[in-house]
């Protein structure tokens, strides 16, 4: 099976990765998918573990919020821009 890479779009330094998603006809079920994540930041890794429900990019997003590295709470800077943004 070939392995699939993502990015979550909210964390590009989180790297996920997981197999494709494969039919089996004898059993009339999808095979587990296999999926791991590393973060760029602080090195810290998850997995290999297996997913049943296809939802692989789902679980790699909720690891990555926890490797946002930075509180969640905070508001962001206001950017002024120049003209007022017109």
């Amino acid at each position: 099976m070939a392995d699939v890479d993502y990015s979550p779009a909210f964390a590009p330094h989180v790297k996920g990765r997981y197999t494709a998603r494969v039919w089996d006809p004898g059993t009339a079920r999808h095979e587990p998918q296999t999926w791991s994540a590393t973060c760029a930041k602080c090195k810290d890794t998850y997995g290999p573990t297996q997913c049943d429900s296809g939802r692989v990019r789902q679980k790699i997003d909720t690891w990555a919020l926890n490797h946002l590295h930075r509180d969640p709470m905070t508001p962001r800077p206001v950017v002024k821009l120049p003209g007022g943004g017109r």
